[in-house]
């Protein structure tokens, strides 16, 4: 959010606060300014685990009939780093593009280069 929006979401907090309860969820929490932070309970969450990712995200594909390999979900999870919203919208991305999510696929979606394939083979 723009500087701007934040000031103007902070007006909102301070005139509908007494009623209503606000739930932000952000990935760089020293980019919400002060003001709004000072009114929030901040909750930090650490990576998933890629088995629970894995496992979550196979269960997306089999529910939404999304066609894959073994590797192209072991992909998707490498390529989100242990956060489980990237790994839905890097699975959603990939089959959009390709109608398959597999290695090569997942790997032109997000333009890695041979390195980081070669270092996920290993």
């Amino acid at each position: 959010m723009t500087p701007q929006s934040q000031q103007a979401l902070r007006k909102i907090m301070d005139e509908c606060g007494s009623n209503t309860k606000f739930a932000l969820s952000c990935i760089f929490s020293n980019k919400i300014i002060e003001p709004i932070q000072s009114r929030c309970a901040i909750i930090r969450y650490c990576k998933l685990s890629p088995n629970h990712i894995f496992k979550k995200i196979t269960e997306i594909a089999n529910a939404e009939k999304v066609i894959y390999t073994e590797d192209g979900l072991a992909s998707i999870v490498f390529t989100a780093n242990g956060d489980m919203r990237q790994a839905i919208n890097n699975l959603q991305s990939t089959f959009t593009g390709f109608n398959i999510v597999n290695m090569e696929n997942v790997f032109k979606v997000f333009y890695f280069s041979f390195f980081f394939r070669l270092s996920f083979i290993l």
